[in-house]
């Protein structure tokens, strides 16, 4: 979660001012409430998936009624909790909206919310297990032909870090919006992006952390030297200043060892 909380809870405001969601309320709070929420829950294992034709006829349903583009979402999210998806199905789906989008877009009806975004938000966590990290990667979220790169950002943010990494490919250029990460350590999901990097340079042989930068390092400054991630953040990142690293392949890009710490740190 975003706070390290487990709660689900995203990015709330009250009142346009950030709100934590857990504790602190009051009897007489009133405004207007905003938040994401991320669900945990996830199909049973060997849960069977939508069949192509069964997301076919879904598509042609979502293509072919009349109403507006919001209640087809509204729609989907209803129905949603009554089945589970592949990857390839979610993607299907993702570009029948993407198309619809598009759509709106040439009659100059499009009024500013992507539903392609709307639909990977709806669907994400309906995917089954083994095709998870597929959904982060450049078959579906990181795919340029289904959404563009600041659309992947607005998913992002909303979702968080820890559901949209596609951790296995943490070091192309093409995915996760590019190697260069820049992360504020006072934010917890963003402290477990860094543990992660940490760890898993650990394990990959080679130069494979570059160009690296903490805030708080002031003595880097003063004497010229450059950062160098200290053995301790291997256990512990800590929560103050600005960490950015650009993580690149040194000729030891071990995959398994990636989602095995995604599994363990990101809840894959």
């Amino acid at each position: 979660s975003q706070h390290g909380t487990r709660d689900g809870f995203r990015n709330a405001t009250l009142n346009a001012l950030p709100f934590r969601m857990t504790g602190g309320y009051t009897a007489d709070m009133s405004g207007e409430l905003k938040f994401d929420f991320v669900s945990f829950l996830r199909p049973p294992a060997g849960a069977p998936t939508l069949k192509e034709k069964s997301v076919a006829a879904v598509i042609k349903l979502i293509s072919e009624s009349v109403c507006p583009l919001e209640l087809k979402i509204v729609a989907l999210r209803m129905a949603s909790a009554h089945f589970a998806l592949s990857a390839l199905g979610a993607q299907k789906l993702c570009r029948a909206f993407g198309d619809l989008d598009a759509l709106a877009i040439r009659k100059n009806t499009f009024e500013g919310v992507r539903y392609s975004a709307e639909c990977y938000v709806c669907i994400y966590c309906r995917v089954v297990e083994p095709d998870r990290p597929k959904i982060v990667s450049r078959t579906l979220l990181n795919n340029h032909a289904i959404f563009t790169q600041p659309c992947a950002v607005a998913i992002r943010e909303r979702l968080g870090w820890l559901e949209c990494w596609d951790v296995p490919n943490l070091s192309d250029r093409k995915s996760n919006g590019g190697n260069t990460y820049t992360l504020d350590l006072t934010v917890f999901e963003q402290r477990v992006v860094a543990l992660l990097l940490v760890k898993i340079a650990a394990v990959e042989d080679g130069d494979n952390m570059l160009e690296c930068y903490w805030s708080e390092a002031t003595w880097c400054e003063r004497t010229g030297q450059a950062f160098m991630v200290p053995a301790y953040w291997l256990t512990q990142i800590p929560d103050a200043g600005v960490f950015r690293t650009r993580y690149v392949d040194a000729g030891d890009v071990q995959v398994p060892a990636r989602v095995k710490l995604a599994r363990q740190l990101c809840g894959w």
